[in-house]
Order: structure tokens, then sequence, then C-alpha cells
């Protein structure tokens, strides 16, 4: 007659035993993100005194310690920004390429950079912007199960009614074929040309019939067909004029220090 106290008790202790093994649990995690930010904390005191080799060590080690998506993206921002300021321009292109990877479309406010940084930031930034592969993909397999689905045979109600949906679905069908199939067939295969200038005025670019205006220690990122284009630079009546080779989905860069005097 003993059995049903001894079952009760067994379940009171194990509920006990999960409680305090989900707190334990709990109580690491918590060590480990404190631990986390002490270090973040530490090597941003290193960058702000100057001391970026140190503050590079502190940053590498936190990329270890966390998967918190929120900290590795301000960690990889950091440690690109530690990168150049200690003359590493690979190592800090490097960490915003995985900045990109984690998150493309991470917004950043800009105006904490200096002009040589921004550049940087701005050229990795393109190579997200413009890299439009797996969205095209996507687009080309939806614009395929539309059509799939216009072209499924509706279910049969009434004859009138399935002569008109029959009719009706052949029709957006053969436009949305179409529509996919121009596309495919007469876009032309592009990539980008990112021009920065480092002179202290702004600069009118000509290309084609296609014409902006790019201010002083800025940069401009514009999509073109793949082939060889002329550039026509110009300034208060001055011209130069430099010819580029656009690859497909790459970006080349062209950088303007300003007219020899």
């Amino acid at each position: 007659m003993n059995f049903i106290p001894k079952r009760c008790t067994a379940l009171f202790t194990f509920f006990v035993f999960l409680f305090f093994s989900i707190a334990h649990l709990y109580s690491i995690e918590s060590q480990g993100q404190n631990e986390v930010e002490k270090i973040v904390k530490a090597a941003q005191q290193f960058y702000q005194e100057g001391l970026y080799q140190q503050a590079i060590i502190e940053f590498e080690k936190a990329l270890t310690l966390t998967g918190d998506d929120e900290i590795l993206t301000s960690v990889y921002l950091s440690l690109s920004l530690a990168y150049f300021k200690s003359g590493n321009a690979k190592k800090s292109e490097d960490m915003l390429r995985k900045l990109f990877e984690l998150d493309s479309n991470v917004n950043i406010e800009e105006s904490q950079f200096d002009a040589e940084y921004s550049m940087i930031y701005k050229k990795i930034k393109a190579e997200y912007w413009f890299s439009i592969k797996n969205g095209s993909d996507g687009r080309e397999k939806e614009d395929r199960r539309i059509i799939a689905k216009h072209s499924q045979k509706p279910k049969k109600k009434k004859n009138k009614l399935l002569s008109i949906l029959l009719i009706g679905g052949v029709a957006v069908a053969a436009v949305l074929m179409a529509v996919l199939f121009w596309q495919e067939g007469g876009t032309e295969r592009r990539g980008n040309l990112t021009i920065f200038n480092r002179a202290d005025h702004y600069i009118s670019v000509a290309i084609g019939t296609l014409n902006t205006r790019v201010e002083a220690s800025s940069s401009e990122t514009l999509t073109l067909a793949e082939g060889t284009h002329v550039v026509v630079i110009s300034y208060s009546g001055q011209h130069a004029d430099y010819t580029v080779e656009i690859f497909f989905e790459q970006t080349t860069s062209l950088t303007w220090d300003g007219f020899d005097s």
C-alpha cells in the first residue's frame, strides 16, 4: 500500500533535479554573457586609447565566446575599424565582409567614419548590394511557381465556367511565360563600377548617355553592361577620359584624385 507515496516522492525528486539543472545552465549562460561583455568593453577601451593591436586581440577573443548575432555585428565592425587604424586594410575589408555575411541588410550610421574608411565601407557594402544572383534565382522560381499555378486545370463546376477559367488560365500563363522568356533572353549581363572621388570638389561623370555627379570625398556605384566603357570626368571646364572594363556580377573601382596641376 506504500507504492503511491513512493511514486510521488520519485516525481518530486525528479522535478527538483530538473529545476536545479535548468537553473545551473541558465547561470552558466549568464556568466558567459557577462564575460563577453567585459571583454568587449575592455577592447573598446583599448581602441579609444589608440592601442589597436590589444583591441584586436580582445575583439577576436570575444568572437570565440559568443554566438549572439547582435554582439557579433558590433564586434565585426569594431574589428574592421581596429584593423584599419592599425594599417591592415585587407583584414579590415575581411571583417566587413563577415559583417555583411551575417546580416546583408545591416544599417550603420556612416557619419562616424572618416573619409578613407567610408570609401572602404561603401565598397564592401556595394559588393553585397549588387549580389543579386540569389535574388534572381528566387524571382525565377517564384515566376515559374505562378505560371504552374495558373496553368493548373480548375475544378469542374459548370461547363461555361470551366471554359472561361481554362481560357483565362492559358492567357495568364502565356503572358507570364512571355515576360519570363523576355527577362531571361533580353537582360544584359551587368556588373558594377564604383567611382571614388578623393578631390575636394564634386565631379561630373558621363558614361555614354548616363550622367551623374559624385560629391567631394564620396563615392557612387553604377550598374553597367558587361564590357568596355569610356568614363568622362569633368569639373570646371576640364575633362579626363578613362577606359574601364566591367565584368559580369563584379565590381570595378575607379579612383579620382583630381586634375594634374
